[in-house]
């Protein structure tokens, strides 16, 4: 029968987890049938869904972990559920399909998919309703669930023309996760909504401070309250305070983002301003000679001396010789490989202000300092592209 060939396609895509075989079930699945022939499908698929084990996923209403058997179990549902969606839309159901994505939204979080139907059928009130009831639901225990419907919403904001929306969510994203590009794409959005300079304004100071102008507390169990600066000529969307709360609650104490306060100096090109935010930064952690993960003054300062180069020649040097210092304590060849790399750096800026000879002075130096470690004699010796037999000679 039609519909058994068809259920026999769909279990193969249904238990071929590595993709094995291709395109090959679509020469069943796309040939001629009645919409009779899919109904059955439907029923079949619809049928095995109502007998999966379903106990409550308490991890979207609670703060418990789901175990292994819980994940797959949702897996699978969403797999038969997508292939139910398809044969009911083949058999001339479609009217059936919202039902079953609100059925399985609640079951197994797969509120994306509801959304996205939602929206393609213009259903613009009822998408918001099922997302701020996702982000609600995933926020904490799955954020990114939260987040993606979240980014629906604003590229349906976006098509509304909605642009104070979207330049909310662009300052959620920023307040998150401030970058350069963050704040960028921030006044951008702020631009089209008509408030570019206060956004500016307050991102700027949230930078420099690490105090967002939007805030969100727990007035009560279950209650959030979202605070604004009187500034802050933004709305804050409904669906967005579940995600704001969730990132409170493991942000740090407010400090300024020195790196990203960097970065954007660097861009703009103001030395000034990039040697500020850089003394500022290591005035309030020093550098570490183990490094400083990726925001600390070492994991900025080679980009800063080679922004100041020709303007702060001094400075710039002043960098690069703490980086050869802190790289001459360890051993081994990359250390040394980072030392050379370092002095290759110094060279054209001691050039610049006519001190090549104290460079030259610098290697000779290390070389005496270091006369126990061959292996960095070498190296230094290909720096100052030394003869083979100078070479020999200097280890000698």
């Amino acid at each position: 029968m039609p519909a058994q060939k068809l259920l026999f396609a769909v279990d193969a895509e249904l238990q071929d987890d590595y993709d094995v075989i291709g395109d090959a079930s679509d020469v069943v699945l796309n040939g001629k049938y009645q919409p009779s022939d899919w109904s059955a499908v439907a029923d079949d698929l619809a049928e095995r869904l109502s007998s999966i084990a379903t106990k409550r996923r308490k991890s979207l209403d609670d703060d418990e972990d789901d175990d292994g058997d819980e994940y797959s179990r949702d897996y699978q549902r969403d797999q038969i559920s997508n292939w139910l969606v398809n044969a009911l839309e083949r058999a001339g159901r479609s009217e059936e399909v919202l039902a079953v994505l609100e059925k399985e939204s609640r079951k197994t979080g797969s509120y994306e998919r509801l959304v996205k139907h939602l929206i393609e059928h213009k259903h613009f009130d009822d998408a918001k309703r099922w997302a701020t009831e996702g982000i609600t639901k995933t926020a904490s225990n799955f954020p990114g669930i939260a987040a993606n419907l979240s980014k629906q919403l604003c590229e349906l904001a976006a098509a509304q023309m909605q642009w104070d929306v979207v330049a909310a969510h662009a300052a959620y994203e920023f307040f998150d996760r401030p970058s350069r590009e963050g704040f960028k794409h921030l006044v951008q959005a702020a631009a089209k909504a008509h408030c570019e300079e206060s956004v500016n304004r307050a991102a700027q100071q949230f930078l420099e401070t690490g105090v967002a102008p939007i805030q969100a507390d727990s007035a009560k169990k279950g209650e959030i309250h979202v605070r604004a600066s009187k500034d802050w000529p933004l709305p804050m969307p409904e669906y967005l305070v579940p995600m704001l709360q969730s990132e409170r609650r493991i942000r740090r104490v407010p400090e300024p983002y020195y790196g990203v306060l960097i970065d954007m100096a660097i861009a703009d090109k103001h030395p000034e301003d990039v040697l500020q935010w850089y003394d500022k930064m290591c005035a309030q952690r020093k550098p570490s000679p183990y490094g400083d993960g990726w925001d600390g003054p070492g994991a900025h300062a080679d980009s800063v001396a080679e922004a100041v180069a020709k303007s702060h020649p001094q400075r710039s040097l002043e960098i690069y010789r703490q980086r050869v210092e802190q790289n001459l304590k360890p051993t081994g060849a990359s250390a040394y490989e980072r030392v050379a790399a370092y002095l290759r750096k110094m060279k054209p800026v001691m050039k610049a202000i006519d001190r090549e000879n104290d460079w030259k002075q610098l290697v000779e130096d290390i070389q005496i300092r270091y006369r126990n470690r061959p292996k960095l004699t070498e190296i230094l010796d290909r720096l100052e592209g030394k003869p083979i037999l100078a070479m020999r000679k200097t280890r000698r």
